[in-house]
């Protein structure tokens, strides 16, 4: 019975072989199935590599593209760099040449100066000269005119019959200016010194009081402008009774100097 029981047993395990294989769990009925799988895998992975590497092959060439605007920046900002470099230097030259400009500009404005203080100290030592020539003339005017007069004797004529001064203390005389609407020009009267010129001004106002003829200084053209430009100041001063005298271009009124505003 041992034997026949164990016949059994080996009958039974028979058919659960066989429901195996009808299952297709068997090598040999599920081989085709696994091939088409695993082609179908391999089409798939090699459509997946060949999808990723044209999107890998186009970052690249994105990446690429990038990479070259990249350097024309980069060679874009160098050459600012330079032309930025270039212009620092320009404007660094002109603010050199700017200062170099200011100092001989202050140079030249100092020698102006200069030129313009010699200048006038030269005028006024030309006008002092000529005020000291001109402190030995005197003009006489209204004094009557002829082509063939002797100017000189003419003066010492007056001298000596208005002033009773002789008249050899007059060193020479002669017209000046020009003719106009034919009033006679004024002689001009050389002194051989100040004192004699002095007492013949001084007294000129009384003893040639109502005639035609006067007798003024003989003034240089500065200060005969000056003056002409100060008449009304003098002539208000004297009338109000007041002291005026007009010396080598200063006014004296009253012994006090007036301050020209001009």
């Amino acid at each position: 019975m041992q034997a026949g029981g164990r016949k059994t047993k080996n009958s039974q395990k028979t058919p659960e072989t066989s429901a195996t294989n009808c299952d297709g769990l068997g090598t040999t009925g599920g081989g085709a199935d696994a091939d088409e799988d695993e082609r179908e895998f391999r089409q798939f992975m090699k459509s997946a590599m060949l999808s990723l590497q044209a999107k890998l092959d186009k970052n690249n060439d994105i990446q690429l593209k990038m990479l070259e605007r990249m350097d024309k920046v980069e060679e874009t900002q160098r050459e600012f760099e330079r032309a930025l470099n270039f212009t620092c230097g320009k404007i660094d030259e002109i603010k050199t040449e700017n200062e170099t400009l200011r100092t001989k500009m202050a140079n030249m404005d100092l020698q102006l100066q200069t030129a313009k203080q010699q200048l006038s100290d030269l005028k006024e030592n030309q006008l002092k000269q000529e005020r000291h020539s001109r402190g030995y003339n005197l003009r006489i005017g209204g004094v009557e005119e002829h082509s063939d007069e002797n100017a000189l004797e003419i003066v010492k004529d007056l001298l000596t019959t208005k002033f009773q001064v002789p008249g050899d203390t007059v060193e020479n005389a002669h017209r000046v200016g020009l003719r106009r609407n034919g009033k006679p020009r004024h002689l001009i009267v050389k002194f051989f010194s100040r004192p004699q010129r002095f007492t013949v001004l001084k007294k000129a106002r009384s003893v040639l009081q109502g005639s035609s003829l006067f007798i003024i200084e003989d003034l240089t053209r500065e200060d005969l402008e000056k003056r002409h430009r100060l008449k009304p100041v003098m002539d208000a001063a004297r009338a109000q009774n007041k002291k005026v005298k007009y010396r080598n271009g200063k006014l004296i009124i009253d012994g006090n100097l007036y301050r020209d505003k001009i």
